[in-house]
């Protein structure tokens, strides 16, 4: 099968490559370089119509060659799986975004909890600075004591 289907693709570019040479000479034909001379006129006329129907050939073996491809079960699978593929592609891409977003949401969170956290330990702190100063003030002996 494989072999089969390295066969189409050949085959396939040589199409396109004698498709591309035949629109060549036909270009070539449709403007000779002396329309003045009866023969070569002649002559183009009959390679001009020569060309044509070796176009039109070409034309239909390539759409029987991609009927070929495109009624084989193996190809609609493929076409089956490349859309789910694109699929499945687009959901992992929706699904990092949201990841992204949620983990800037935590960040964010994270970020008030320490903010209320520090918050809270900076008045703890501030208490115990209080405590620490009366604490101070009531083991400093007062002038009255003193006398």
């Amino acid at each position: 099968m494989d072999e089969t289907e390295n066969q189409n693709e050949q085959l396939t570019a040589q199409n396109r490559s004698s498709s591309k040479e035949l629109l060549l000479y036909k270009n070539l034909v449709d403007a000779p370089t002396d329309p003045d001379s009866p023969t070569k006129s002649k002559d183009y006329q009959q390679l001009k119509s020569t060309i044509d129907k070796v176009l039109e050939e070409n034309q239909f073996l390539y759409a029987e060659l991609h009927h070929f491809k495109t009624s084989d079960p193996v190809y609609e699978q493929v076409q089956l799986l490349e859309n789910a593929n694109k699929h499945l592609k687009q959901e992992l891409f929706q699904t990092i975004n949201e990841i992204n977003q949620l983990k800037k949401l935590i960040n964010i969170d994270e970020i008030r909890q320490l903010k209320t956290r520090l918050k809270k330990t900076l008045e703890e702190c501030e208490q115990l600075r209080l405590i620490n100063k009366k604490l101070h003030y009531q083991q400093t002996p007062s002038p009255k004591q003193v006398c």
